[in-house]
């Protein structure tokens, strides 16, 4: 371990300072990004009529706030919205089938992913199984038979 006794910062120090202070800055424009993208939330709702909105989110976004965010710019778009953060990251075919079927309990008019890829996966694959004759096990040995019958917003 090297000691710096002159209290002055050596170049790996400044290196691992400057990678760090550049990371930051991608996730706060990260962050600025995202909630600009839930701000135009209540324009899609408006221009696609929308009265009745699933929402597929976990519960690790939810902790950061960005879903309460979404739920006040639904709430303010007078929206009727049912929530889901039951998503897990890397998830079994057993999770996505059992998020996927509370959801069909559900009716909507439009979709709402917010989150990473697994939960826009089990939000684009809820728009396409809502009051379809065919399952998710179909569509694993015949994907062509996928036909959006919810639209999406991905976030």
């Amino acid at each position: 371990m090297k000691v710096n006794l002159n209290m002055e910062e050596t170049r790996e120090e400044r290196d691992h300072s400057s990678a760090h202070a550049a990371a930051m800055k991608k996730v706060v424009k990260s962050t600025q990004d995202l909630i600009r993208n839930i701000e135009k939330v209540k324009e899609v709702i408006k221009k696609e009529k929308s009265q009745k909105v699933v929402v597929f989110s976990d519960e690790g976004i939810k902790a950061t706030g960005l879903l309460g965010i979404l739920t006040a710019r639904l709430d303010e778009a007078g929206v009727q919205y049912h929530v889901f953060t039951d998503c897990k990251p890397e998830p079994t075919y057993g999770q996505v089938e059992a998020v996927v079927d509370m959801a069909q309990g559900q009716e909507c008019d439009l979709i709402i992913g917010l989150g990473g890829g697994s939960v826009m996966d089990a939000a684009k694959l809820a728009s396409v199984l809502k009051g379809a004759s065919y399952t998710i096990k179909d569509l694993m040995n015949d994907p062509t038979l996928a036909e959006k019958k919810v639209k999406t917003v991905m976030i």
